[in-house]
C-alpha cells in the first residue's frame, strides 16, 4: 500500500511543481525574487513528503471517499502555498481561484453555506484590517487564503488555522531572529505556518 501511494506522490509532486514553474513565468513580473525563479532544493522533497505523508495518513483512517476527495484537493493547494511563498513570498491568484471555485461546489454539497460563507468573509476581511494595520505585513496573498479557507473549512477550523498560524510562524520568527537568520525590517512569510495547521486539521 505504501509503495503506490509513493509513486502517487511523486506525480502529484510533479504536477505541482510545473504547475508553480508555468506562474512563475507568466507572473515574472510580480516576483519577489524574479532572478531565482528556478526550484529550489527542497521543494520536492517537501511536496512528495507532504503528499505521502497525507495520503499515507487519510488512507489509514479510512475515511469516506467525499471526505477524500475533498481533502486532497486542499491538501494539494496549501503544499503549493507553502512553496511559493517561501520561494517568492507569493500566493498566486492564478493557483487560489480554482480552489476556490471548487470550495463552492464542496460548500453547496455540504448544506453548511452559512458557516462556510460567513468564515470566508469574516477571514478575509480580519486579514485585510491587519494588511492594513501592519502596513504590509500581511500581504494580499494571505487576505485570499483566509478567504479560500473559510470556504472550505468553515469558521470553527479557520479561527484555530489563525491562532495556531500566528503562535506557530511566531515561534518561528523568534528563533530566526535570535539566531540572526531574520531581522525584523524583513519580509517574514507567515501563510505557510497558516498552511500547515490547515494541513495537521485535515489530518485529526
Amino acid at each position: 500500500m505504501l509503495a503506490p501511494l509513493f509513486g502517487l506522490s511523486v506525480v502529484l509532486a510533479l504536477g505541482a511543481s510545473a504547475w508553480i514553474d508555468s506562474l512563475y513565468q507568466a507572473e515574472r513580473g510580480i516576483l519577489t525574487f524574479p532572478a531565482k525563479v528556478r526550484a529550489s532544493a527542497y521543494r520536492m522533497p517537501l511536496l512528495v513528503a507532504g503528499f505521502w505523508l497525507i495520503a499515507a495518513c487519510l488512507a489509514g483512517e479510512g475515511i469516506l471517499l467525499q471526505d477524500l476527495l475533498k481533502r486532497l484537493p486542499l491538501a494539494y493547494f496549501l503544499l503549493m502555498t507553502i512553496v511559493t511563498d517561501f520561494e517568492q513570498h507569493l500566493i498566486f491568484d492564478k493557483m487560489q481561484l480554482p480552489f476556490a471555485v471548487l470550495a463552492l461546489v464542496f460548500m453547496c454539497l455540504s448544506g453548511q453555506i452559512g458557516n462556510y460563507l460567513l468564515a470566508a468573509v469574516a477571514g478575509g476581511m480580519a486579514f485585510l484590517l491587519l494588511a492594513l494595520l501592519t502596513r504590509g505585513a500581511i500581504g494580499g496573498g494571505d487576505i485570499k487564503l483566509m478567504f479560500v479557507l473559510g470556504l472550505w473549512l468553515g469558521m470553527e477550523k479557520l479561527l484555530q488555522i489563525v491562532a495556531g498560524g500566528f503562535i506557530l510562524g511566531g515561534l518561528v520568527a523568534g528563533v530566526m531572529l535570535l539566531s540572526g537568520r531574520w531581522k525584523r525590517d524583513e519580509h517574514f512569510a507567515y501563510s505557510p505556518y497558516f498552511s500547515v495547521i490547515a494541513l495537521i486539521l485535515l489530518l485529526v
